[in-house]
């Protein structure tokens, strides 16, 4: 028998203190998959740069035609890779629970074929062939120019081989969006592997954010002379305590008047999302990521461009790159059909840098800056309660463009 999928599903404990936390506070991604019903899989694999990265799979929906009896791709189910954004991991698409609340369970009950990478650092991808996270300063010594280069092509290429593909559609959450664009900006042939881009709450540029993010430019120097010396670092990994803090403070987050530093960066309203799963976000959030990281995204604010790691000297960029200043990455070679989905309220994605975003590519077919129900920002995309009619196109544009038809208001 499958879970209630209603949004008040919780659990009863004999200690008090525990009353209707969702179990999913203290699953994993596949446990949590498991538990809403679907079937999944884990895939590893390792990267040129010898980074061993871990994939969930789910193969198909709650049964063969799909939740609702919806399924149609059942011959050669279409394949789909979602990538989560910065200080998250794979949970982010699931953590809303069954249904149509979370946009992986609607494409697998669709009949698609899902695919949650994790990049090198976050929850699940934190393996090597020789370096040890825990101990290695080297292990951290990336930034999304690597998961760029090597995550993402070889996540995909995972994906693809194993589904028995050629192509596949590409789903990014912020930090997801950026690593594709810059990987499909360089590369000719990854173009030709990506069905379709579907960008959520888009980076490219963060000249204009308003998010308090912005006051990492101020740590740039200090930051960078402290990684030169003392080697790589990790930020904000998911821990254990984190888990316990987050479950025993339910109470205090029905009622939240504050949130952890994931939300605090990309800046929420936490009305927007659903109340009973508030203790879920803040126990498999933030996610980690490295020092090196943070700092290439606030070279961007710094910069206002989109371009490879700035060694901060001259003979080093020359060395990387042949060039004094390290090169851009020119969106305008993508030829891979993209949707851009723009948060009205996004203070990290911001809809100015987006709308010049939308201006430079060639290959846009669908631009939607989101503002018709609630002032939408950056997380709303992953646990609105009304992002479901995104979900909704995002569906119809996938069945039309693989030539099943059919009424959105019925998907």
């Amino acid at each position: 028998m499958l879970p209630p999928t209603n949004e008040t599903d919780t659990i009863t404990t004999t200690n008090k203190d525990d009353e209707e936390i969702p179990p999913e506070c203290k699953m994993t991604t596949p446990e949590m998959i498991r538990h809403a019903g679907y079937p999944c899989e884990e895939h590893t694999v390792e990267t040129e740069d010898g980074y061993i990265l871990t994939m969930h799979r789910i193969p198909h929906g709650v049964s063969d035609i799909g939740r609702k009896g919806r399924g149609r791709f059942r011959q050669k189910r279409s394949v789909v890779f979602m990538q989560h954004g910065l200080l998250a991991d794979s949970s982010c698409w699931v953590a809303n629970g069954p249904g149509e609340r979370s946009l992986s369970y609607v494409l697998a009950d669709l009949g698609c074929d899902v695919w949650l990478g994790n990049v090198r650092g976050s929850t699940y991808s934190r393996a090597h062939t020789t370096l040890n996270a825990d101990t290695s300063e080297k292990y951290w010594r990336f930034s999304w120019q690597h998961m760029s280069e090597h995550d993402i092509p070889s996540m995909v290429d995972k994906a693809l081989q194993v589904s028995g593909h050629n192509n596949l559609y590409y789903i990014g959450h912020s930090q997801g969006t950026l690593v594709a664009f810059a990987r499909l900006a360089e590369n000719t042939e990854f173009n030709q592997k990506i069905k379709m881009l579907f960008a959520l709450g888009p980076v490219t540029s963060l000249a204009n954010l308003t998010s308090p993010i912005k006051s990492l430019v101020y740590l740039n120097r200090p930051a960078f002379l402290g990684m030169s010396m003392f080697g790589g670092t990790e930020v904000l990994p998911k821990k254990a305590l984190s888990q316990w803090i987050s479950a025993k403070l339910h109470k205090m987050q029905k009622e939240q008047t504050s949130n952890n530093l994931m939300m605090y960066l990309c800046g929420v309203h936490l009305e927007h999302y659903y109340k009973d799963r508030l203790p879920v976000y803040l126990s498999h959030t933030p996610g980690g990521t490295s020092l090196q990281n943070l700092l290439h995204l606030s070279q961007m604010i710094e910069s206002g461009k989109m371009q490879k790691w700035d060694y901060w000297s001259v003979k080093e960029n020359l060395d990387a790159y042949g060039q004094e200043t390290p090169p851009e990455y020119d969106v305008c070679k993508i030829k891979t059909p993209i949707a851009l989905f723009v948060g009205h309220l996004d203070q990290l994605a911001h809809p100015d840098d987006n709308r010049l975003l939308s201006q430079k590519l060639n290959s846009l077919f669908y631009y939607k800056v989101v503002k018709d129900l609630d002032d939408w920002d950056h997380l709303d995309f992953l646990w609105g309660k009304n992002a479901g009619f995104i979900y909704k196109k995002i569906s119809a544009i996938i069945s039309e463009n693989e030539g099943v038809t059919h009424n959105v208001d019925e998907l």
